[in-house]
């Protein structure tokens, strides 16, 4: 028998109804669509089944968990596990020795601890935020997730919110495309820190041209988003793995920033001259308690990832884009960061246009001449992942964080994009700052960069 013209079986890029959510409550692909690297193997062990721990005050990070019958194997490091109704990350693992593994996680305990047999389940890490080591470099995995993006938020019963404002799950009122967008985030890894010279230290830039991700370090500026391109794909690698690290694209970074704003809690930079920490979503403030170790080289700026608050529960740090260890470091200040994907073009006069991979959209962003604080985002779906500035004023909105965006304007020139501002940008700075002034061979102090590869 002879078919003509079969149909094809296909396998779409992106899932439409396949979706879990993720302990954060968002959205995120199901396990099919996410891919889990080498060193994301949970566990080894002989069993599942009938896991427990051992007693745990509150905040400990300490945890020993036994099982039903002899237990052996491994609980690894990455790994995401329940205890009771709270979710942890494994963030120091252990080997199975007397029918019983002691591991290290974060978040610690809650409010009143466990009690001995609380119950244990191992969850999907490729639907939650974690860490991952690679070579010399500390990485964040951000989970693909499904958000929604106002266009006309009284339509869909959010009427206190701006244009362009995101939410997390969709809006029990109004039409997908008319009244809200359905906006889908890749998965991908994150550099957990702004970038360093692979030789740099506390005290040190170092000189080598190959970046990595680490904490405590000085960040690598004065470098143009060429040479940072180029660092990225030196960066340390395992032989034999099919990943490319990469300058961090525009959308993987806003992406970060979305998340950051779904979740809610305030998230403080080094962007107000100290360092202290200066800036959150939905709460514009400052807090002297949240201090960062001072780059002793350049005043005002801060070693990487050192951000903290004596009080802070373990596991909580409002200086990451989910507020707690296990997001991404200082998108809000301290360094600018070049992204990839998104330019601005100016031709003979006048205003810019928007490019996305190349490709010119159509679209102008706001006139930032000198209302320069985003009041709005726009909405139409060839720019929604790169949080542009729709309307802007001399103010700002909270829920925004009061950032800034600016452009240039030269004539016959081309913009590449920088986010998150640096450290003395103050109220200017945060997840939805961005500047599209600085031309490709730029360099200065504050600019540096982040690496990211795909899932």
């Amino acid at each position: 028998m002879i078919i003509i013209n079969p149909t094809p079986k296909t396998t779409p890029e992106l899932p439409i109804d396949n979706f879990a959510l993720n302990s954060d409550d968002v959205e995120v692909f199901a396990s099919l669509w996410q891919r889990k690297h080498w060193a994301d193997v949970p566990h080894t062990l002989s069993s599942e089944v009938g896991l427990a721990v051992e007693s745990v005050a509150a905040g400990s990070q300490n945890v020993n968990i036994y099982g039903s019958g002899t237990l052996t194997g491994n609980i690894n490091k990455s790994a995401m596990i329940k205890i009771g109704n709270n979710y942890h990350l494994v963030s120091a693992g252990g080997s199975a020795a007397g029918n019983k593994i002691s591991i290290t996680i974060f978040p610690g305990a809650p409010s009143g601890g466990y009690a001995n047999g609380t119950p244990v389940k191992f969850c999907d890490s490729s639907l939650e935020v974690h860490d991952f080591q690679l070579g010399y470099s500390t990485w964040t995995y951000q989970p693909g997730f499904r958000v929604y993006q106002l266009i006309k938020p009284a339509n869909c019963g959010y009427n206190s919110r701006p244009v362009g404002f995101f939410v997390r799950h969709r809006p029990s009122t109004g039409e997908n495309g008319i009244d809200y967008n359905t906006i889908l985030f890749r998965p991908f890894y994150a550099a957990k820190y702004q970038m360093s010279r692979s030789d740099s230290t506390p005290s040190d830039e170092g000189t080598s041209t190959i970046a990595v991700s680490k904490q405590g370090t000085i960040p690598w500026t004065n470098i143009n988003i060429d040479k940072a391109a180029a660092a990225c794909a030196a960066s340390d690698t395992v032989s034999g793995k099919d990943l490319s690290i990469h300058l961090i694209s525009d959308d993987e970074w806003v992406s970060l920033g979305i998340y950051s704003m779904i979740l809610g809690p305030e998230r403080f930079g080094s962007n107000r001259w100290g360092p202290y920490g200066n800036n959150s979503s939905l709460k514009d403030c400052d807090d002297n308690n949240i201090t960062f170790i001072a780059d002793p080289t350049i005043s005002g700026r801060a070693l990487t990832g050192t951000g903290r608050k004596s009080g802070w529960e373990a596991g909580k740090n409002l200086t990451s884009h989910t507020g707690r260890t296990n997001g991404a470091y200082d998108l809000n200040g301290n360094i600018y960061e070049w992204t990839t994907g998104l330019k601005l073009k100016v031709g003979s006069s006048g205003m810019g246009y928007l490019y996305v991979n190349e490709m010119d959209t159509g679209i102008q962003m706001s006139d930032t001449s000198s209302n320069r604080y985003v009041t709005a985002l726009n909405t139409d779906v060839k720019v929604a992942k790169h949080a542009i500035a729709s309307t802007t004023d001399n103010t700002g909105r909270a829920e925004f964080g009061n950032d800034y965006q600016y452009q240039g304007t030269g004539a016959n020139s081309e913009y590449v994009a920088e986010r998150g501002g640096c450290w003395s940008d103050g109220v200017n700075g945060g997840v939805f700052y961005l500047c599209l002034y600085d031309s490709r061979p730029s360099t200065r102090s504050n600019h540096g960069f982040r690496a990211a590869f795909e899932a």
